[in-house]
Parts: C-alpha cells; structure tokens; sequence
C-alpha cells in the first residue's frame, strides 16, 4: 500500500472551534495507515510504503503499525522531518474539521524512491489513495509504483479519494482519471464520483467510472453501495450510513488479497464491507 500516514488528534467532544477543545486524544491517521491497519486486521498480508518524520510521533506511529500487523519493510523514519499532525473535531452539526500541522513528507518519500520497484515486485497486488496526489513528490512515487505495476502485471486498487481540501485542482482531478486504465478496481463515493465524472446516482457512477478504463467500479452513496464491471455486477444496500472508508477499503483489499485478487471476490465481500463498524 502507498499513502500518507500522520497523527490524528482527535476532540472526543463537539466543538465550535478547536480552540473551545478541552482535549484531544492520538490516534493513528492518513488514509494509508488506517486502510492498512484494516486489511491486516482482516488477515491480509499488508506492507505499507511511505514515511515519517524521525521524531516521538513518528515513532508512536510505527508501534502502533507494528502491534496491528503492517510489514514495514519500506516505510522510513527520516531524521530531520517532523511527522505531520491533524487537529481533528466536530461541531454540534457534525460539521468535520481538520487542520494539519507539520512539515511536507517530500524527504520521506525521497526516502523510500529508491525501493519502489522493489516494494511492488515483492506483492500481488498495490493499493494507492487518490491522496497520494496531494504532494508533489508522493503523486510521484504514487505513479512510480502504478508504471512499475503495470510492468510486473500486478493489480492495482486505486481509492479514489478526492477530498476538496486536498484535491482541488481539475488538473489534478483529470490526471487521476486519465490513469484509471489498466486500474483493477476503483473505490469511490458519490462526492468523489460526482467530482471525477459528474454523476451523483451510484450505478452511473461507477458505469462511468468503469467507461474511463476501470476494470471495477464500487461507488458508494448514503443509501446504496454499487458494483459495475468484469462481469460482475452488484448492489447492495446501506444501512445506518456507510461504513468508515478505511474499514471498507481494507475490507475489499483484504478480499482481493485472500481469493488471490480474484474480481468475484469484491462482490461477495462487498455486504459486509459496507456495514458501519460501531464506535
């Protein structure tokens, strides 16, 4: 798996402003570490490639990878980096707020360059997050590991993350669906969908997504969870609102991963994948 992986501060409280906090407790953070804490909780085999910074929360951050499982083969701690925190909180609305501190990872990633061929020719199959593209130097690596993928014939599982405040460039949005060719399977929600592909209904999502070079679409909206492609289609509904991405993500990965990345695998994980984990 490639992806950032950084130290959520997490206000256990509503808040106006993270101000009004009267705490925030650590948890493990960035769409990498946590949809690879997912799969390997699942029983995958999960190696996750990036870094952090050579500090106290860089190394809190690779215990905890280490206690649930997570191969750390190429991922670096780099002297002189700061591991990148984000203050996390939620008003009375349920309004999410983030703001991220720290230093850009460009180091990091110059860090685990060197091995990224080797990293991919030691899988089955790659995961990438959309985020990846938010950095300069990640997006990258992230188009490192996919070109080399595609030359060992490994799969790679693309989690279509657009996330506004991170993703905000059409540029940057058209680069990434320009890549879906080739992309064994696309994780998305509607937000994301209706970003890349200006569809709001999930089945023409995920048709569309699938139109643009993905080998299989899993669209995700409010109401219903919809797969399209490689012959196996698939809808299923969701109740009590989707389940965290990370635990949906790692979940179909997990799947990919146990069947050796069989595509029927998808949809038959797919009911429980969607199912809320309780808080």
């Amino acid at each position: 798996m490639f992806a950032e992986t950084l130290v959520d501060l997490v206000c256990p409280e509503p808040v106006t402003r993270p101000a009004d906090a009267s705490a925030f407790v650590p948890r493990l953070g960035g769409s990498g570490a946590r949809t690879a804490v997912a799969a390997a909780s699942r029983g995958a085999h999960v190696a996750l490639a990036g870094g952090v910074g050579d500090d106290e929360w860089g190394s809190w951050l690779r215990g905890r990878l280490e206690d649930a499982g997570v191969d750390l083969t190429w991922f670096r701690l780099v002297a002189g980096e700061r591991t990148p925190v984000a203050f996390r909180t939620v008003d009375g609305d349920g309004n999410e707020r983030a703001d991220l501190y720290g230093q850009s990872l460009d180091r990091a990633m110059d860090a685990v360059r060197p091995r990224i061929a080797e990293a991919v020719d030691a899988t089955d199959g790659v995961w990438i997050s959309a985020l990846a593209h938010a950095g300069e130097r990640e997006g990258q690596l992230a188009d490192a590991a996919r070109a080399r993928a595609a030359e060992r014939d490994r799969p790679v599982v693309l989690d279509l993350d657009l996330d506004p405040d991170r993703i905000a460039s059409r540029d940057a949005v058209a680069a990434l669906v320009a890549s879906l060719p080739g992309t064994a399977l696309v994780v998305a929600t509607v937000r994301d969908a209706r970003t890349a592909v200006r569809e709001d209904d999930p089945a023409a999502a995920a048709e569309a997504l699938v139109a643009a070079g993905a080998g299989m679409a899993v669209v995700v909206g409010d109401d219903a969870a919809v797969l399209r492609g490689a012959g196996v289609d698939r809808a299923v509904a969701v109740a009590g609102g989707p389940a965290d991405r990370a635990d949906l993500v790692g979940s179909l990965v997990a799947a990919l991963d146990a069947s050796g990345w069989y595509p029927a695998a998808v949809a038959a994980e797919l009911p429980r994948a969607v199912v809320a984990t309780p808080a």
